[in-house]
């Protein structure tokens, strides 16, 4: 079958042709398009400083049609990579310059919006680092020693106030300032009971305090069972220093000579009298009230018969009667049969035990 007609292909590469019309394709835009992929891979294997790849993506800008789709994609790679440049810079400066340059990048940008949403996220977390960084800064001083719990309280409250509900912190620092208040609260305690220790607070004070502590709990907790129980330790303990300092009262107008032997017993032995049985410092006191008795009555004998009005012998069996209430070989019943045999009498007997 005979052919018609000519192939017609046009000597213009460029006109049209039964070939599709090559004059479709802009050869300049596919160059610049090369060469900023090119560009953009150098750029990403670190070949490229971040200067020469913003030169070519503004050379983009420049090269592109105001108002069309290749000028907005061209101003849009320029701005993200701006901003991804710039943002790394103010994070190698540090994070006040990070939170900064992201705080001002929300100012820019709409709140319903995902882009938002994810340089608020970010924010968030740098700025719960900003919180911990700040308020290690002050544990550091507080630990050597410039600082207090007070202060760390306070600064905690204060920057509670500040922090979202839905802050990824905010749970660490409400647990933070718990832990704070229970701390200044045991200072507290720890400080009172060294001040009524040392007399620089008056019982009814100090009572005061601790029933104010336990009366802060809720009755059905343990805090307020343990207050309770030192309530009850604190009243006995100011009752004991009540007493002990009456007691002290008492033996100094004795020691100044201002009271009677018999009155000074009969002390001693009302306060045995007034003990429960079970009472630690029962036996004490009924040891210190035999004690003074035999020494009183030794005195008042050897006095008469140092002045003739007692026989020795009389002071002898004295030491005799007493030596058998001892247990035989102890230091003390060893003392009196000292004092026995000096006044000329054999060695006297003992009481029980070994």
């Amino acid at each position: 079958m005979a052919r018609t007609g000519s192939l017609g292909l046009s000597t213009n590469p460029f006109g049209s042709g039964s070939l599709g019309g090559l004059s479709q394709y802009n050869l300049g835009d596919s160059l610049r398009d090369l060469a900023r992929y090119q560009a953009e891979v150098a750029w990403g294997n670190g070949q490229l400083s971040d200067e020469e790849y913003l030169k070519v993506l503004q050379n983009d800008v420049k090269a592109a049609a105001a108002g069309t789709r290749d000028y907005i994609e061209a101003v849009n790679r320029l701005d993200d990579v701006n901003y991804r440049i710039n943002r790394q810079k103010a994070d190698i400066a540090g994070l006040d310059e990070l939170i900064a340059f992201d705080q001002q990048t929300l100012g820019t940008m709409r709140p319903d919006n995902l882009r938002y949403r994810d340089v608020q996220d970010s924010l968030a977390s740098e700025l719960a680092r900003r919180r911990s960084r700040d308020y290690g800064k002050l544990v550091d001083a507080y630990n050597a020693g410039t600082g207090s719990t007070e202060s760390l309280l306070e600064w905690v409250k204060k920057a509670r106030e500040s922090i979202p509900a839905d802050a990824p912190d905010a749970d660490q620092w409400a647990s933070t300032e718990q832990d704070l208040v229970e701390r200044v609260a045991s200072e507290k305690d720890a400080q009172v009971y060294q001040d009524y220790q040392q007399r620089r607070m008056k019982p009814d004070a100090f009572l005061a305090y601790i029933k104010g502590r336990r009366d802060s709990f809720s009755p059905d907790s343990p805090q307020y069972d343990d207050w309770t129980r030192r309530y009850e330790d604190a009243q006995k303990s100011v009752k004991d220093t009540i007493q002990n300092d009456k007691d002290q009262a008492f033996f100094n107008r004795y020691n100044e000579g201002k009271v009677s032997d018999k009155t000074y017993l009969g002390y001693l032995k009302k306060r045995i009298d007034g003990m429960e049985a079970d009472d630690p410092a029962r036996e004490e006191w009924t040891h210190r009230l035999r004690e003074a008795t035999f020494s009183l009555a030794e005195d008042l004998l050897v006095y008469q018969v140092n002045r003739g009005q007692k026989s020795v012998g009389t002071l002898r069996n004295f030491y005799v009667h007493y030596a058998s209430t001892l247990n035989k070989g102890s230091a003390e019943w060893r003392r009196i049969n000292e004092k026995i045999i000096s006044l000329g009498g054999a060695s006297g007997g003992g009481g029980g035990g070994g």
